[in-house]
């Protein structure tokens, strides 16, 4: 009831009141014959901080006096609790101790803010030597075992802590190892500093460990980013007997991993996972990765053989025949946008997709615009080079956009009426004169702006609407849905070229998301070249934790506009000389997500942007 992580309700206060005041009336039970009476009072005690003046002496006296382990090891936890820096702690990491007082001692510290000690590292090697010393307890925290705990608070010690993890990795315990590796998955995504310290320990983990744990080891150092590049041999030599050593190589560009990845797309077990790697890392065109596709069962790819044909394009057209039978299936839709992506050599496909036209256009305006078979228009057009149906749909669409109530769409952008001029390019020209007598009676359709000035470049036709949307988007970017889109309307006040829309621009510098602060920066500074009120919205998006998604852009932006902006200076030193990835703040852990790479990145840009705004000498 006194537990300090209990859920917080208005009657907290009043329980803990009620607790508290029965202290002495405990404080007796802690001499009773029943652990189970002593463990239960000890943490009630503990829990109770305005009478540890009272407690504390008791709770020392019972763990000196206490001979069962685990109980004294969770004695000591209350004692520390009340008494943060108790040398009771440092004394219990002793060699002469039991192996649990040790090893609560080590998790303990590790929690604390007392510095980690040499004989700290000697307890936590002999502890869990012969496996888990610690029984599960309140105390030592919620994760998989009392080890999962120690190594999780010992993520932020650094040098120390990737020590400790390293040797855990060497234990003669595949239980401990096996635990040790599945946390190294984490550490280095985390810290910085432990990534080149473990990735010896885990590369030697690659070579005699069971398959579970050399699994967790080449994941790890597929976390690792650059600093994994020592262990590229033991990871080639490790990816027949682990598939997951493959996705390692494959982000270090390694140029073995094409010959790699095609033998494991031989492997119909393996097809998904490889193909998923294939395209998170955003892999290039290769043609004997190529080759291994089309010999796979495309009922094998997932979504995953989809996405990385549809990102090839062009060169991917052997995989066309794979496409076109997934057109039967459920992956209907993405099947046909990687078909459309591939264009030309998608041919045998245009059949079906222009019997899906017959019977009339069905245009239906909801919160969106709808237009009938939108994707097979588009591919007909991509694919077939017949713009025909896609201009039809945009008439039609056209047409029924003029009837829309007034009010802004915050999607607009993604309707249909827009992605099918998008697609048009120059042949949605003739619908010019449309575009441009629905612009003159409803100024607040950037969609639409945005294709007329790709058609004519004539800044009198679009500025009425930019002016706009500018106006009733900096009145509404603090709200989670705002009806009017900031950022095509900021990206066309700059292709206007014009410094007198800057005034428009400047109250989207204070938007707290990532939506509009960024471009509204470059649009002001490339405007006018006045740097007044665009460093801080810039250095927010760097130095956030997670970082914004725009912080390449922010940090380009920095260095663009150079020493002008050396007031960033000594943030961005503090951001690069951070011994923790701050993208790990955001992170399902659950799933591999290469942030060693994007970390490598992250630090890359920054420093080089350092460099850019620092001043000559």
């Amino acid at each position: 009831m006194a537990a300090y992580n209990n859920q917080r309700t208005k009657h907290i206060s009043a329980v803990r009141t009620a607790v508290d005041a029965e202290v002495d009336r405990l404080t007796p039970l802690l001499e009773d014959s029943d652990a189970q009476v002593r463990d239960g009072v000890a943490f009630a005690l503990s829990q109770c901080p305005k009478s540890k003046r009272r407690s504390l002496p008791k709770l020392r006296a019972r763990f000196a006096a206490e001979a069962e382990p685990q109980m004294k090891a969770r004695l000591l936890a209350a004692v520390q609790w009340l008494d943060t820096k108790t040398p009771l702690v440092g004394e219990s990491l002793g060699a002469d101790q039991p192996v649990a007082i040790r090893a609560a001692a080590t998790l303990i510290l590790a929690r604390s803010t007392q510095p980690w000690t040499p004989e700290a590292t000697d307890a936590v090697r002999d502890a869990w030597a012969g496996g888990e010393p610690l029984e599960k307890s309140w105390w030592w925290g919620w994760q998989s075992s009392p080890l999962q705990g120690l190594i999780t608070s010992l993520g932020d010690r650094g040098a120390d802590g990737a020590a400790v993890l390293g040797m855990l990795l060497a234990s003669s315990s595949d239980l401990v190892r096996a635990q040790a590796a599945a946390a190294a998955v984490f550490v280095v995504r985390a810290e910085r500093q432990a990534r080149p310290l473990l990735v010896p320990v885990l590369q030697r983990t690659l070579v005699d460990a069971p398959a579970k744990i050399r699994h967790d080891a080449a994941r790890a150092l597929g976390e690792a980013g650059a600093a994994a590049r020592p262990a590229a041999d033991s990871l080639a030599d490790a990816v027949p007997t682990t598939p997951a050593a493959l996705d390692a190589l494959v982000w270090l560009d390694d140029p073995r991993w094409p010959a790699f990845a095609a033998a494991q797309l031989d492997n119909a077990a393996h097809v998904k996972d490889t193909l998923q790697a294939l395209h998170e890392a955003r892999v290039p065109f290769h043609g004997e990765v190529m080759d291994a596709i089309t010999r796979t069962d495309p009922a094998d790819w997932h979504r995953w053989g989809i996405y990385l044909l549809a990102a090839w394009g062009p060169p991917a057209a052997p995989g066309v025949p794979q496409l076109q039978a997934l057109l039967d299936t459920n992956v209907y839709a993405w099947a046909l946008d990687a078909l459309t992506a591939i264009g030309r050599a998608a041919q045998p496909v245009l059949p079906r997709l222009r019997a899906t036209l017959d019977g009339p256009l069905i245009v239906k305006a909801a919160d969106r615009l709808r237009v009938s078979h939108l994707a097979e228009r588009i591919g007909i057009w991509r694919i077939g080079a017949d713009p025909g149906p896609a201009l039809e749909a945009a008439r039609a669409a056209l047409t029924t956009l003029r009837g829309r109530s007034t009010g802004g769409f915050y999607d607009l952008p993604h309707d249909d009426a827009d992605t099918l001029l998008d697609a048009l390019g120059e042949h949605g020209r003739d619908l010019r004169s449309q575009v441009l007598d629905l612009l003159t009676a409803r100024p607040d359709f950037i969609g639409l702006a945005r294709a007329l000035w790709r058609w004519t470049a004539n800044p009198d036709e679009i500025r009425p609407t930019v002016l706009t949307v500018l106006d009733r988007a900096g009145t509404q970017f603090r709200q989670r849905t705002p009806q009017y889109p900031g950022p095509p309307a900021i990206d066309l006040a700059l292709e206007l070229a014009d410094p007198s829309l800057a005034p428009l621009l400047r109250p989207f510098l204070a938007d707290s998301t990532s939506r509009t602060r960024v471009p509204a920066a470059r649009a002001i500074w490339r405007l006018t070249g006045d740097t007044t009120g665009l460093i801080g919205p810039l250095l927010k998006e760097v130095t956030g934790r997670p970082p914004g998604f725009r912080w390449n852009e922010a940090l380009d932006l920095l260095a663009e506009i150079g020493p002008a902006a050396a007031d960033a200076h000594t943030e961005l030193r503090a951001t690069a000389e951070h011994p923790r990835c701050p993208f790990v703040d955001d992170l399902d852990s659950s799933r591999d997500c290469w942030l060693g790479h994007h970390d490598d990145r992250f630090l890359a840009a920054t420093r080089a942007t350092i460099a850019a705004i620092t001043p000559a000498t």
